[in-house]
């Protein structure tokens, strides 16, 4: 391929194709010079018109001109120019020569009127004008001067050349300018041409080249000639061709310009994207001449541009919501995520501001946010925006500030944290709630205890309640059952305190009231309307049973924790006071769950303090004993109030599962029976009413005498009862066979002894009454 030094020496012919033609010229002169020069010589009697010393001249200026045009780049370029300078200056001296030695006159006229005519066959070098008409000055005042001559020959001819001279200048120099205006045009033309990344070439028909430009030889890998006039198959691949011919065709049939773009390979085999566009000639008769066609390499372009829509979609489709506002607040972009996250669309945010979603910002601040933004560059914080549809959620709003093409902007990040702000709030909630009751639970109340420890809210009252009976709820029926009951208080607690008193769970069973700005009187009254409510309780299976204790703090001298353990103090005094009472009563709503599950009637409770009683009493029992005994007989079955009526009513046979639950009663009753003094003392008689004389009760399997002697008597007193009463579960049979039943089981089940007094006292009582 052509660099740029063999453009220029392309550029630089003229219209006799190359600088050797001038070259020619001067050895042309050279060889007239010298031939002249020899046949003089050779010419006996002739004399040289020529001096020597001109010959001699002429030989040596030609051959040295000639040889330092290929050596010297400054006359390359102006050969032209100084080869017309010798000619002119060989035509005036041979002029000059062939007049002042007597030659014939006509051919010096001849001579110095070619010297004209080549100004005007030549290119019309500037140079040479002014040349020409300072010899025709010269030649026209030697003629008038000759003396030989007729002066009016002398005028005319004076007159002659320098009108000539004058009119022969003036066509060269207009020839010349137009040339070198034209000579300019199409230099700059070419250079334009060649030196463009423009790729630029003409199409004769649809399928041949006319003439390339560099930029696209340099694109295919060609030189401009292995190009020009060939065929597109010979330079494009099948495929290109084929493509560029379909445009062409339409270029050439419709005589539009077309737009189109198409892969083409470079000369290294690279695939590139050309923005291309045709432009037919049309001449005068409608007739499409040749299409002008100039190509881009658009695939950086392209490839710019698919990255920008990638990040354009890549940000419309983030995960994060994105945004742009103006200093004054109006959206000036938004993704799909704010549309999503705001129930608004794109088109709806931008007629919008910042402060009519944002429900925290104030208007007013705008500039003042603005300018601190300016400042911080980078800002975060919480809010709270407003949707379409009026839903408030908490976001994180990420701002920094930005300027881009001379605008500024607050580029913002907007994040849904509704999820993470249910989430702290629940750690919230279980870091100041008791789980359990959903009240406050300690940490908050002893928060607020010291937050309210002011001069301004005394007087402050603290009630303190204690829930009764807890522990003989979770020995009988479980953790669980003790849980409703601490739940059932917190509410009972709930609905009789006011809205502005604080609530909390203190501890296992306490619970605390904190009543700031109220007088003891006021907190007397919230309290009565607690035990109130508490005593409504009384006749459900198992009643809320609260101790209370309440404490003013009325100077601001005072300890707040002193006023609170008053308050404790006085809970405690009065639990000691209201226990005994309150256990009573959840025992006997013990007794009221089993008579209501399981049948087990007042009647059946007086016959079983009869029936022990008196055998008691057959085997000689001192009366502490035997109320012990009346104790143990209403008592014996408590544990069962825990366990459900399917099971204690069921009529079919109880699976393994179920008479393992039946089998836990005594332990059960036991631990109720440990919970209160008064029954404490009937325990270990509760917890082996079930064990058998050989050993096969439960659920210690004592025997023998190693049973307790009342849960002895108990046991045979229990199964007559039992027997001969009907149940669910079992139809009443006679005394005789319950006697007999209970002879049976004599020395197994049953204390031999124990059973024999019972038998004999049972059958004795029956003869009595025959």
């Amino acid at each position: 391929m052509k660099n740029k030094l063999e453009f220029i020496k392309e550029q630089s012919k003229d219209k006799y194709g190359s600088s050797n033609f001038y070259r020619f010229i001067l050895l042309v002169i050279a060889y007239f010079y010298f031939v002249s020069g020899l046949f003089y010589y050779n010419i006996p009697t002739g004399e040289d018109p020529i001096p020597a010393g001109h010959r001699g001249f002429f030989i040596f200026l030609t051959i040295i001109l000639f040889l330092i045009s290929y050596l010297n780049d400054w006359l390359k370029k102006r050969i032209e120019t100084t080869v017309y300078i010798v000619v002119y200056s060989v035509l005036a001296h041979l002029a000059y020569i062939t007049y002042f030695n007597s030659f014939q006159h006509n051919l010096a006229l001849a001579l110095i009127g070619s010297m004209i005519i080549a100004n005007l066959f030549f290119k019309g070098n500037q140079v040479l004008i002014y040349c020409n008409l300072a010899l025709a000055v010269f030649v026209g005042l030697t003629l008038v001067m000759a003396e030989n001559i007729l002066l009016s020959f002398r005028l005319y001819f004076f007159a002659f050349y320098l009108t000539s001279a004058l009119f022969t200048s003036i066509v060269s120099y207009q020839k010349f300018k137009s040339k070198e205006k034209l000579d300019n045009l199409n230099q700059e033309q070419k250079i334009l041409l060649n030196n463009t990344d423009t790729q630029i070439w003409y199409l004769r028909d649809y399928d041949n080249y006319g003439k390339v430009n560099q930029a696209h030889a340099d694109f295919l890998g060609y030189a401009k000639e292995e190009i020009e006039n060939k065929k597109l198959a010979e330079i494009l691949s099948y495929e290109e061709a084929q493509l560029c011919k379909e445009s062409s065709k339409k270029v050439f049939k419709k005589k539009k310009k077309i737009e189109s773009e198409i892969w083409l390979k470079n000369h290294r085999g690279e695939k590139r994207l050309l923005s291309i566009r045709k432009i037919p000639k049309i001449n005068e008769q409608n007739e499409v001449e040749f299409v002008v066609c100039s190509a881009e390499d658009i695939t950086a372009k392209k490839q710019k541009e698919e990255k920008l829509k990638l990040t354009q979609f890549s940000v419309d489709n983030a995960p994060l919501g994105i945004f742009w506002i103006t200093p004054a607040g109006s959206f000036e972009y938004v993704n799909n995520k704010v549309s999503d996250i705001l129930a608004y669309s794109a088109e709806e945010l931008r007629n919008m501001k910042i402060f009519d979603i944002d429900i925290n910002y104030q208007k007013s601040n705008r500039k003042k946010d603005w300018n601190n933004l300016k400042k911080k560059k980078t800002e975060v914080i919480e809010s709270k925006v407003k949707t379409k549809d009026g839903q408030i959620i908490d976001v994180e709003i990420t701002s920094r500030y930005l300027k881009h093409n001379n605008k500024e902007y607050e580029l913002a990040f907007l994040k849904d944290i509704s999820e993470r702000k249910a989430r702290e709030e629940e750690i919230k909630y279980l870091s100041y709630k008791d789980k359990l009751t959903d009240l406050y639970n300690r940490r908050f109340f002893e928060e607020e205890l010291q937050r309210l420890d002011t001069k301004r809210q005394l007087p402050i009252s603290i009630i303190m309640a204690d829930v009764n009976g807890l522990k003989i709820i979770n020995d009988s029926f479980g953790h669980d059952k003790g849980d409703e009951m601490l739940v059932k208080a917190a509410k009972l607690l709930e609905n009789a305190v006011r809205k502005e008193d604080i609530l909390a769970r203190h501890g296992g069973d306490e619970f605390v009231v904190l009543l700031p700005q109220t007088k003891r009187k006021i907190a007397e009254k919230v309290l009565k309307r607690i035990k109130k409510a508490s005593k409504k309780t009384e006749n459900d299976r198992i009643p809320i049973s609260l101790s209370f204790g309440l404490a003013t703090k009325i100077k601001k001298s005072e300890d707040i924790k002193e006023i609170l353990k008053k308050a404790d103090d006085a809970m405690y005094q009065n639990k000691l006071l209201e226990s005994k009472s309150a256990k009573n009563k959840i025992i006997q709503g013990l007794l009221n769950t089993l008579s209501v599950k399981s049948g087990e009637t007042k009647e059946h409770a007086l016959r079983m303090i009869d029936l022990a009683h008196d055998l008691g009493k057959d085997k000689g029992l001192p009366s502490s004993e035997l109320d012990r005994l009346s104790l143990l007989a209403v008592l014996h079955d408590i544990g069962k109030a825990t366990i459900s009526e399917e099971i204690l009513n069921k009529t079919g046979k109880l699976t393994d599962e179920e008479w393992e639950i039946i089998k836990k009663h005594p332990e059960i009753g036991s631990r109720i029976a440990v919970s209160t003094k008064e029954f404490a003392l009937i325990a270990e008689e509760i917890l082996s009413h079930h064990e058998k004389w050989d050993g096969s009760g439960y659920p210690r399997e004592l025997e023998k005498e190693d049973i307790p002697y009342l849960a002895r008597i108990i046991a045979i007193t229990d199964a007559f009862d039992v027997m001969t009463n009907e149940r669910p579960y079992s139809k009443a049979i006679s005394k005789e066979k319950a006697l007999a039943e209970i002879k049976k089981c004599s020395g197994t089940h049953f204390d031999p002894e124990l059973a024999e007094a019972f038998i004999d006292m049972i059958s004795g009582t029956q003869k009595e009454a025959k």
